[in-house]
């Protein structure tokens, strides 16, 4: 701006002086061309100085732009992981607070069962047998009848045997074995002779559980009676006795089972049923 000033008080000077009879028109012409030139010159450079001031302060404003877009997004990402590893200290919290009331459930789970086997073991049914086999024969006519096995059973328990029914199985009965005439009923401590034969409603098959009707004839024993029975909490158990004719009976098991003997033979009973009624016998 001051070459502009200055060039201006040129060609006003240039303007004034420019009168005939001082100078010859031909050098006065000569100065104020010259000056113009010079003018317009610096005009331009003024012009290109000032677009490219505005260019780098554009160029300024954007990598400020950038560097405050990149200082934002920085922030913004620190933000969001302080907030990811809130979100994971709260979790991290939460399971930890899920495992101790899981860890605190399972203690009170594992004191209830205990308690519920306290009391279902004071209120538990222990049969033994107290006597030997003995062999009855029950005339139903003048030339017929049936056999039967009897043994005195006691329970030496706590709590009422319910459902109590069995089998008794003999090595010297020829493959043959005797079942529970009737389910029955134990109370404590007392003795009840129980009679077995072979009817209809009878155990079909050989094993129960793990355990064979047969005693394992080089066992020394000789004859194996294997009964279940429930408890008033409707848990259901097996006991296995087997008795050798010089040392008299020997408890193989006591053990809970998911079904009783009696359930075995009433559903193949019912099985049977169904197959008689859709294939009647001379159908």
């Amino acid at each position: 701006m001051r070459y502009l000033a200055i060039i201006g008080m040129v060609l006003t000077l240039t303007t004034s002086m420019s009168d005939p009879a001082s100078l010859p028109d031909n050098t006065l012409q000569t100065v104020s061309s010259i000056a113009n030139i010079v003018y317009t010159g610096l005009t331009v450079v003024i012009v290109i100085v000032a677009i490219w001031s505005l260019a780098l302060t554009r160029k300024q404003m954007r990598e400020n732009k950038k560097q405050s877009d990149a200082a934002l997004a920085a922030s913004a990402k620190q933000s969001q992981a302080a907030i990811d590893a809130v979100h994971e200290q709260i979790k991290a919290s939460e399971q930890q607070s899920q495992a101790s009331i899981d860890v605190v459930y399972e203690q009170i789970k594992a004191s209830e069962r205990q308690a519920q086997e306290a009391i279902h073991s004071q209120q538990k049914p222990v049969i033994i047998p107290t006597s030997s086999v003995e062999a009855i024969y029950v005339p139903n006519s003048a030339t017929s009848g049936k056999s039967y096995r009897t043994i005195d059973l006691e329970n030496a328990g706590l709590g009422i045997a319910l459902n109590v029914w069995g089998t008794v199985a003999s090595l010297d009965a020829g493959g043959k074995y005797y079942c529970s005439v009737q389910s029955s009923f134990l109370i404590p401590h007392e003795i009840e002779t129980v009679r077995f034969g072979q009817e209809e409603f009878a155990y079909p098959y050989a094993v129960f559980d793990v355990f064979n009707l047969f005693p394992m004839r080089e066992s020394g024993y000789d004859t194996r009676l294997m009964l279940t029975y429930k408890d008033v909490f409707d848990n259901k158990y097996l006991t296995v006795f087997d008795k050798s004719p010089g040392f008299g009976w020997k408890q193989v098991t006591l053990k809970k089972v998911e079904r009783t003997m009696y359930e075995v033979a009433e559903e193949m009973s019912l099985h049977k049923q169904g197959q008689d009624e859709l294939f009647p016998p001379g159908a």
